[in-house]
């Protein structure tokens, strides 16, 4: 299920629920709330407003990888994405004798992130791919990474999160197939935490009514500058060549 959502009106219909939120100013509490409001009003300067919804539920769902579906929620003010919403609802958790199903994390352009606490990226190089749509330029561009781990998982909202989660320091998939509904959300997310999300070489997906879908480009993902700027420059030239001819 995937749709696309234009307008400022569909921001009254997003449920107003409020989350603990973990800033680079602060550690005070902030709300989801304030900060679609400051979406909100972005649209009386006349900027372009467009929202996507999509219910991400990778192959992995018939294997019973469960934690893997996301229900993602985007929102891109001028093409770019400035909020963002992942909710698990299988995702399992047990602490002190009480189990919890179900998460919501969300982040915000200027605002933070809530639902989770971001954890730092780990000390070897992991990367995070694709689990079932791998070809020989994927597993090329992975084998010139030389990470210490490779982890194969479904959907592109579960790889971010593991970047979120400290689990993985890039997430790398170099061939086309996911689409901008995958990546608005996840990508908005991750902005909001310091990492960055592009193309295989570097340039930003813009999120606009009139731009393809598709992001023909693969995608780079990393939990800061620094591991994007790395990866960027193990990714051997013929296959950015491939997938992003220059122009």
């Amino acid at each position: 299920m995937q749709r696309l959502l234009f307008g400022s009106s569909i921001i009254r219909h997003i449920p107003p629920f409020l989350l603990g939120c973990h800033t680079k100013r602060s550690s005070t509490t902030c709300n989801l709330t304030q900060g679609l409001n400051q979406v909100s009003s972005f649209l009386d300067v006349g900027l372009s407003l467009v929202i996507t919804l999509y219910l991400c539920l990778p192959n992995d769902y018939q294997l019973c990888f469960l934690e893997h579906v996301t229900v993602l929620i985007g929102i891109a003010v001028n093409e770019t994405p400035v909020a963002g919403v992942i909710h698990q609802p299988f995702y399992k958790l047990e602490n002190d004798g009480v189990r919890k199903t179900g998460r919501t994390i969300w982040g915000l352009q200027d605002v933070g992130v809530g639902g989770f606490v971001p954890c730092p990226p780990p000390s070897s190089l992991i990367i995070t791919t694709t689990r079932s749509h791998s070809n020989p330029t994927v597993e090329k561009a992975l084998q010139a990474m030389n990470a210490s781990q490779i982890l194969r998982v479904g959907g592109a909202g579960y790889k971010v999160l593991q970047l979120l989660e400290g689990k993985a320091s890039v997430y790398l998939f170099a061939s086309p197939g996911c689409k901008k509904w995958d990546t608005c959300a996840p990508e908005a997310v991750l902005r909001a935490t310091g990492g960055v999300l592009s193309d295989v070489r570097g340039r930003t997906y813009r999120y606009g009514a009139a731009v393809p879908r598709p992001n023909a480009a693969g995608v780079l993902a990393a939990a800061s500058p620094q591991l994007h700027a790395d990866a960027l420059q193990k990714i051997p030239v013929e296959l950015k060549e491939k997938l992003a001819p220059e122009t």
